[in-house]
């Protein structure tokens, strides 16, 4: 058992500390370390510049996609558009940092309880602009110091009815998205869909057009975002179960085309000379049966038999069997 130290031994142990006689080391070299001096009303909370939206740059990525195909095919050029961030921000913060905007386009988002804004940067406006009206891809455009007019703003207004179209082919693996332009203008304090200080989520795309380039900046609540969450949040999950995709697209698409179907009374086979002796008031033979059903052709193809009748106070034909 350690001996219990009276007043006195304790009062002499403490008096041979302060005058350095009994070191309390043990003896043990003690290796200084030198600490910075750190200001805590200095310091910043860690920066997160992860979307709390999961899963949401695949969605980004396809209308990224579409967009370039839908612009393309109205431009009859080759349109390039890539995603090169995606952040979130305050509202009001977004503007403060852009003092030009460009063209923005307000567009409604049916079924999310928000809609968003479309911003095209001044090169961008200005190039498509010219595009529209003609120019040439091999031409430079000249980005004016300005704010696009009513009239270039109207102009634009196709180029934001084929993002809608976009954006409701990108989201359709979630949501069946109506989408829709409601105005464009260009002073961004007429065209507020949130609160100041609510959280938006920004995307931002490179566009390059021939020797032209610029930037989309789309914005999306945060909030409209939230009941897709899950959702998205099983987007892979999901998408790596589909088997049958690209054969369900193929098939949708195959059904949208159209196709020449002719009814055809009869048939008759010339050379090549008697069809060059043809003249007005000859008559030719062919080997119709009136009383006989009609071949109707599908592509040049036979598929059904019909009879001749009219319908409503038009010629039409009645299909009876398919060959």
């Amino acid at each position: 058992m350690e001996p219990i130290l009276s007043k006195t031994e304790i009062a002499e142990l403490l008096r041979a500390i302060r005058q350095g006689k009994i070191s309390l080391d043990g003896g043990r070299e003690v290796n200084s370390i030198d600490y910075e001096k750190v200001n805590l009303f200095e310091l910043t909370p860690p920066v997160d510049d992860k979307v709390k939206i999961p899963n949401f740059d695949i969605i980004m990525d396809s209308f990224a996609r579409h967009y370039s195909i839908l612009l393309s095919n109205q431009l009859q050029r080759t349109i390039s558009i890539e995603r090169i961030k995606l952040e979130s921000f305050d509202f009001q913060d977004v503007f403060d940092k852009i003092a030009h905007p460009g063209a923005i386009g307000m567009l409604d988002l049916p079924p999310l309880q928000q809609g968003g804004l479309i911003l095209f940067n001044p090169s961008l406006s200005f190039s498509l602009v010219e595009r529209l009206l003609g120019a040439s891809l091999d031409l430079e455009t000249v980005c004016l110091n300005r704010d696009p007019t009513t009239i270039e703003l109207n102009v634009l207004k196709v180029i934001i009815d084929h993002a809608c179209l976009g954006l409701d082919k990108a989201f359709s693996p979630l949501v069946n998205m109506n989408s829709s332009l409601v105005k464009i203008d260009s002073k961004p304090r007429l065209m507020s869909i949130t609160d100041p200080d609510d959280e938006v989520i920004a995307c931002t795309f490179r566009v390059i057009l021939g020797k032209d380039s610029g930037e989309i900046l789309l914005l999306i609540p945060l909030a409209a975002l939230e009941v897709l969450h899950e959702d998205l949040q099983h987007l892979l999950r999901a998408s790596a179960k589909r088997t049958t995709t690209w054969q369900g697209t193929i098939a949708a698409e195959v059904k949208k085309m159209t196709a020449d179907i002719t009814a055809q009374p009869g048939r008759l086979e010339l050379s090549v000379g008697d069809i060059l002796g043809l003249q007005v008031g000859d008559i030719l033979e062919v080997d119709y049966d009136p009383s006989k059903p009609l071949k109707v052709l599908v592509e040049n193809s036979p598929k059904f038999y019909g009879i001749p009748g009219t319908h409503n106070g038009k010629k039409a034909i009645s299909l009876t069997e398919r060959i």
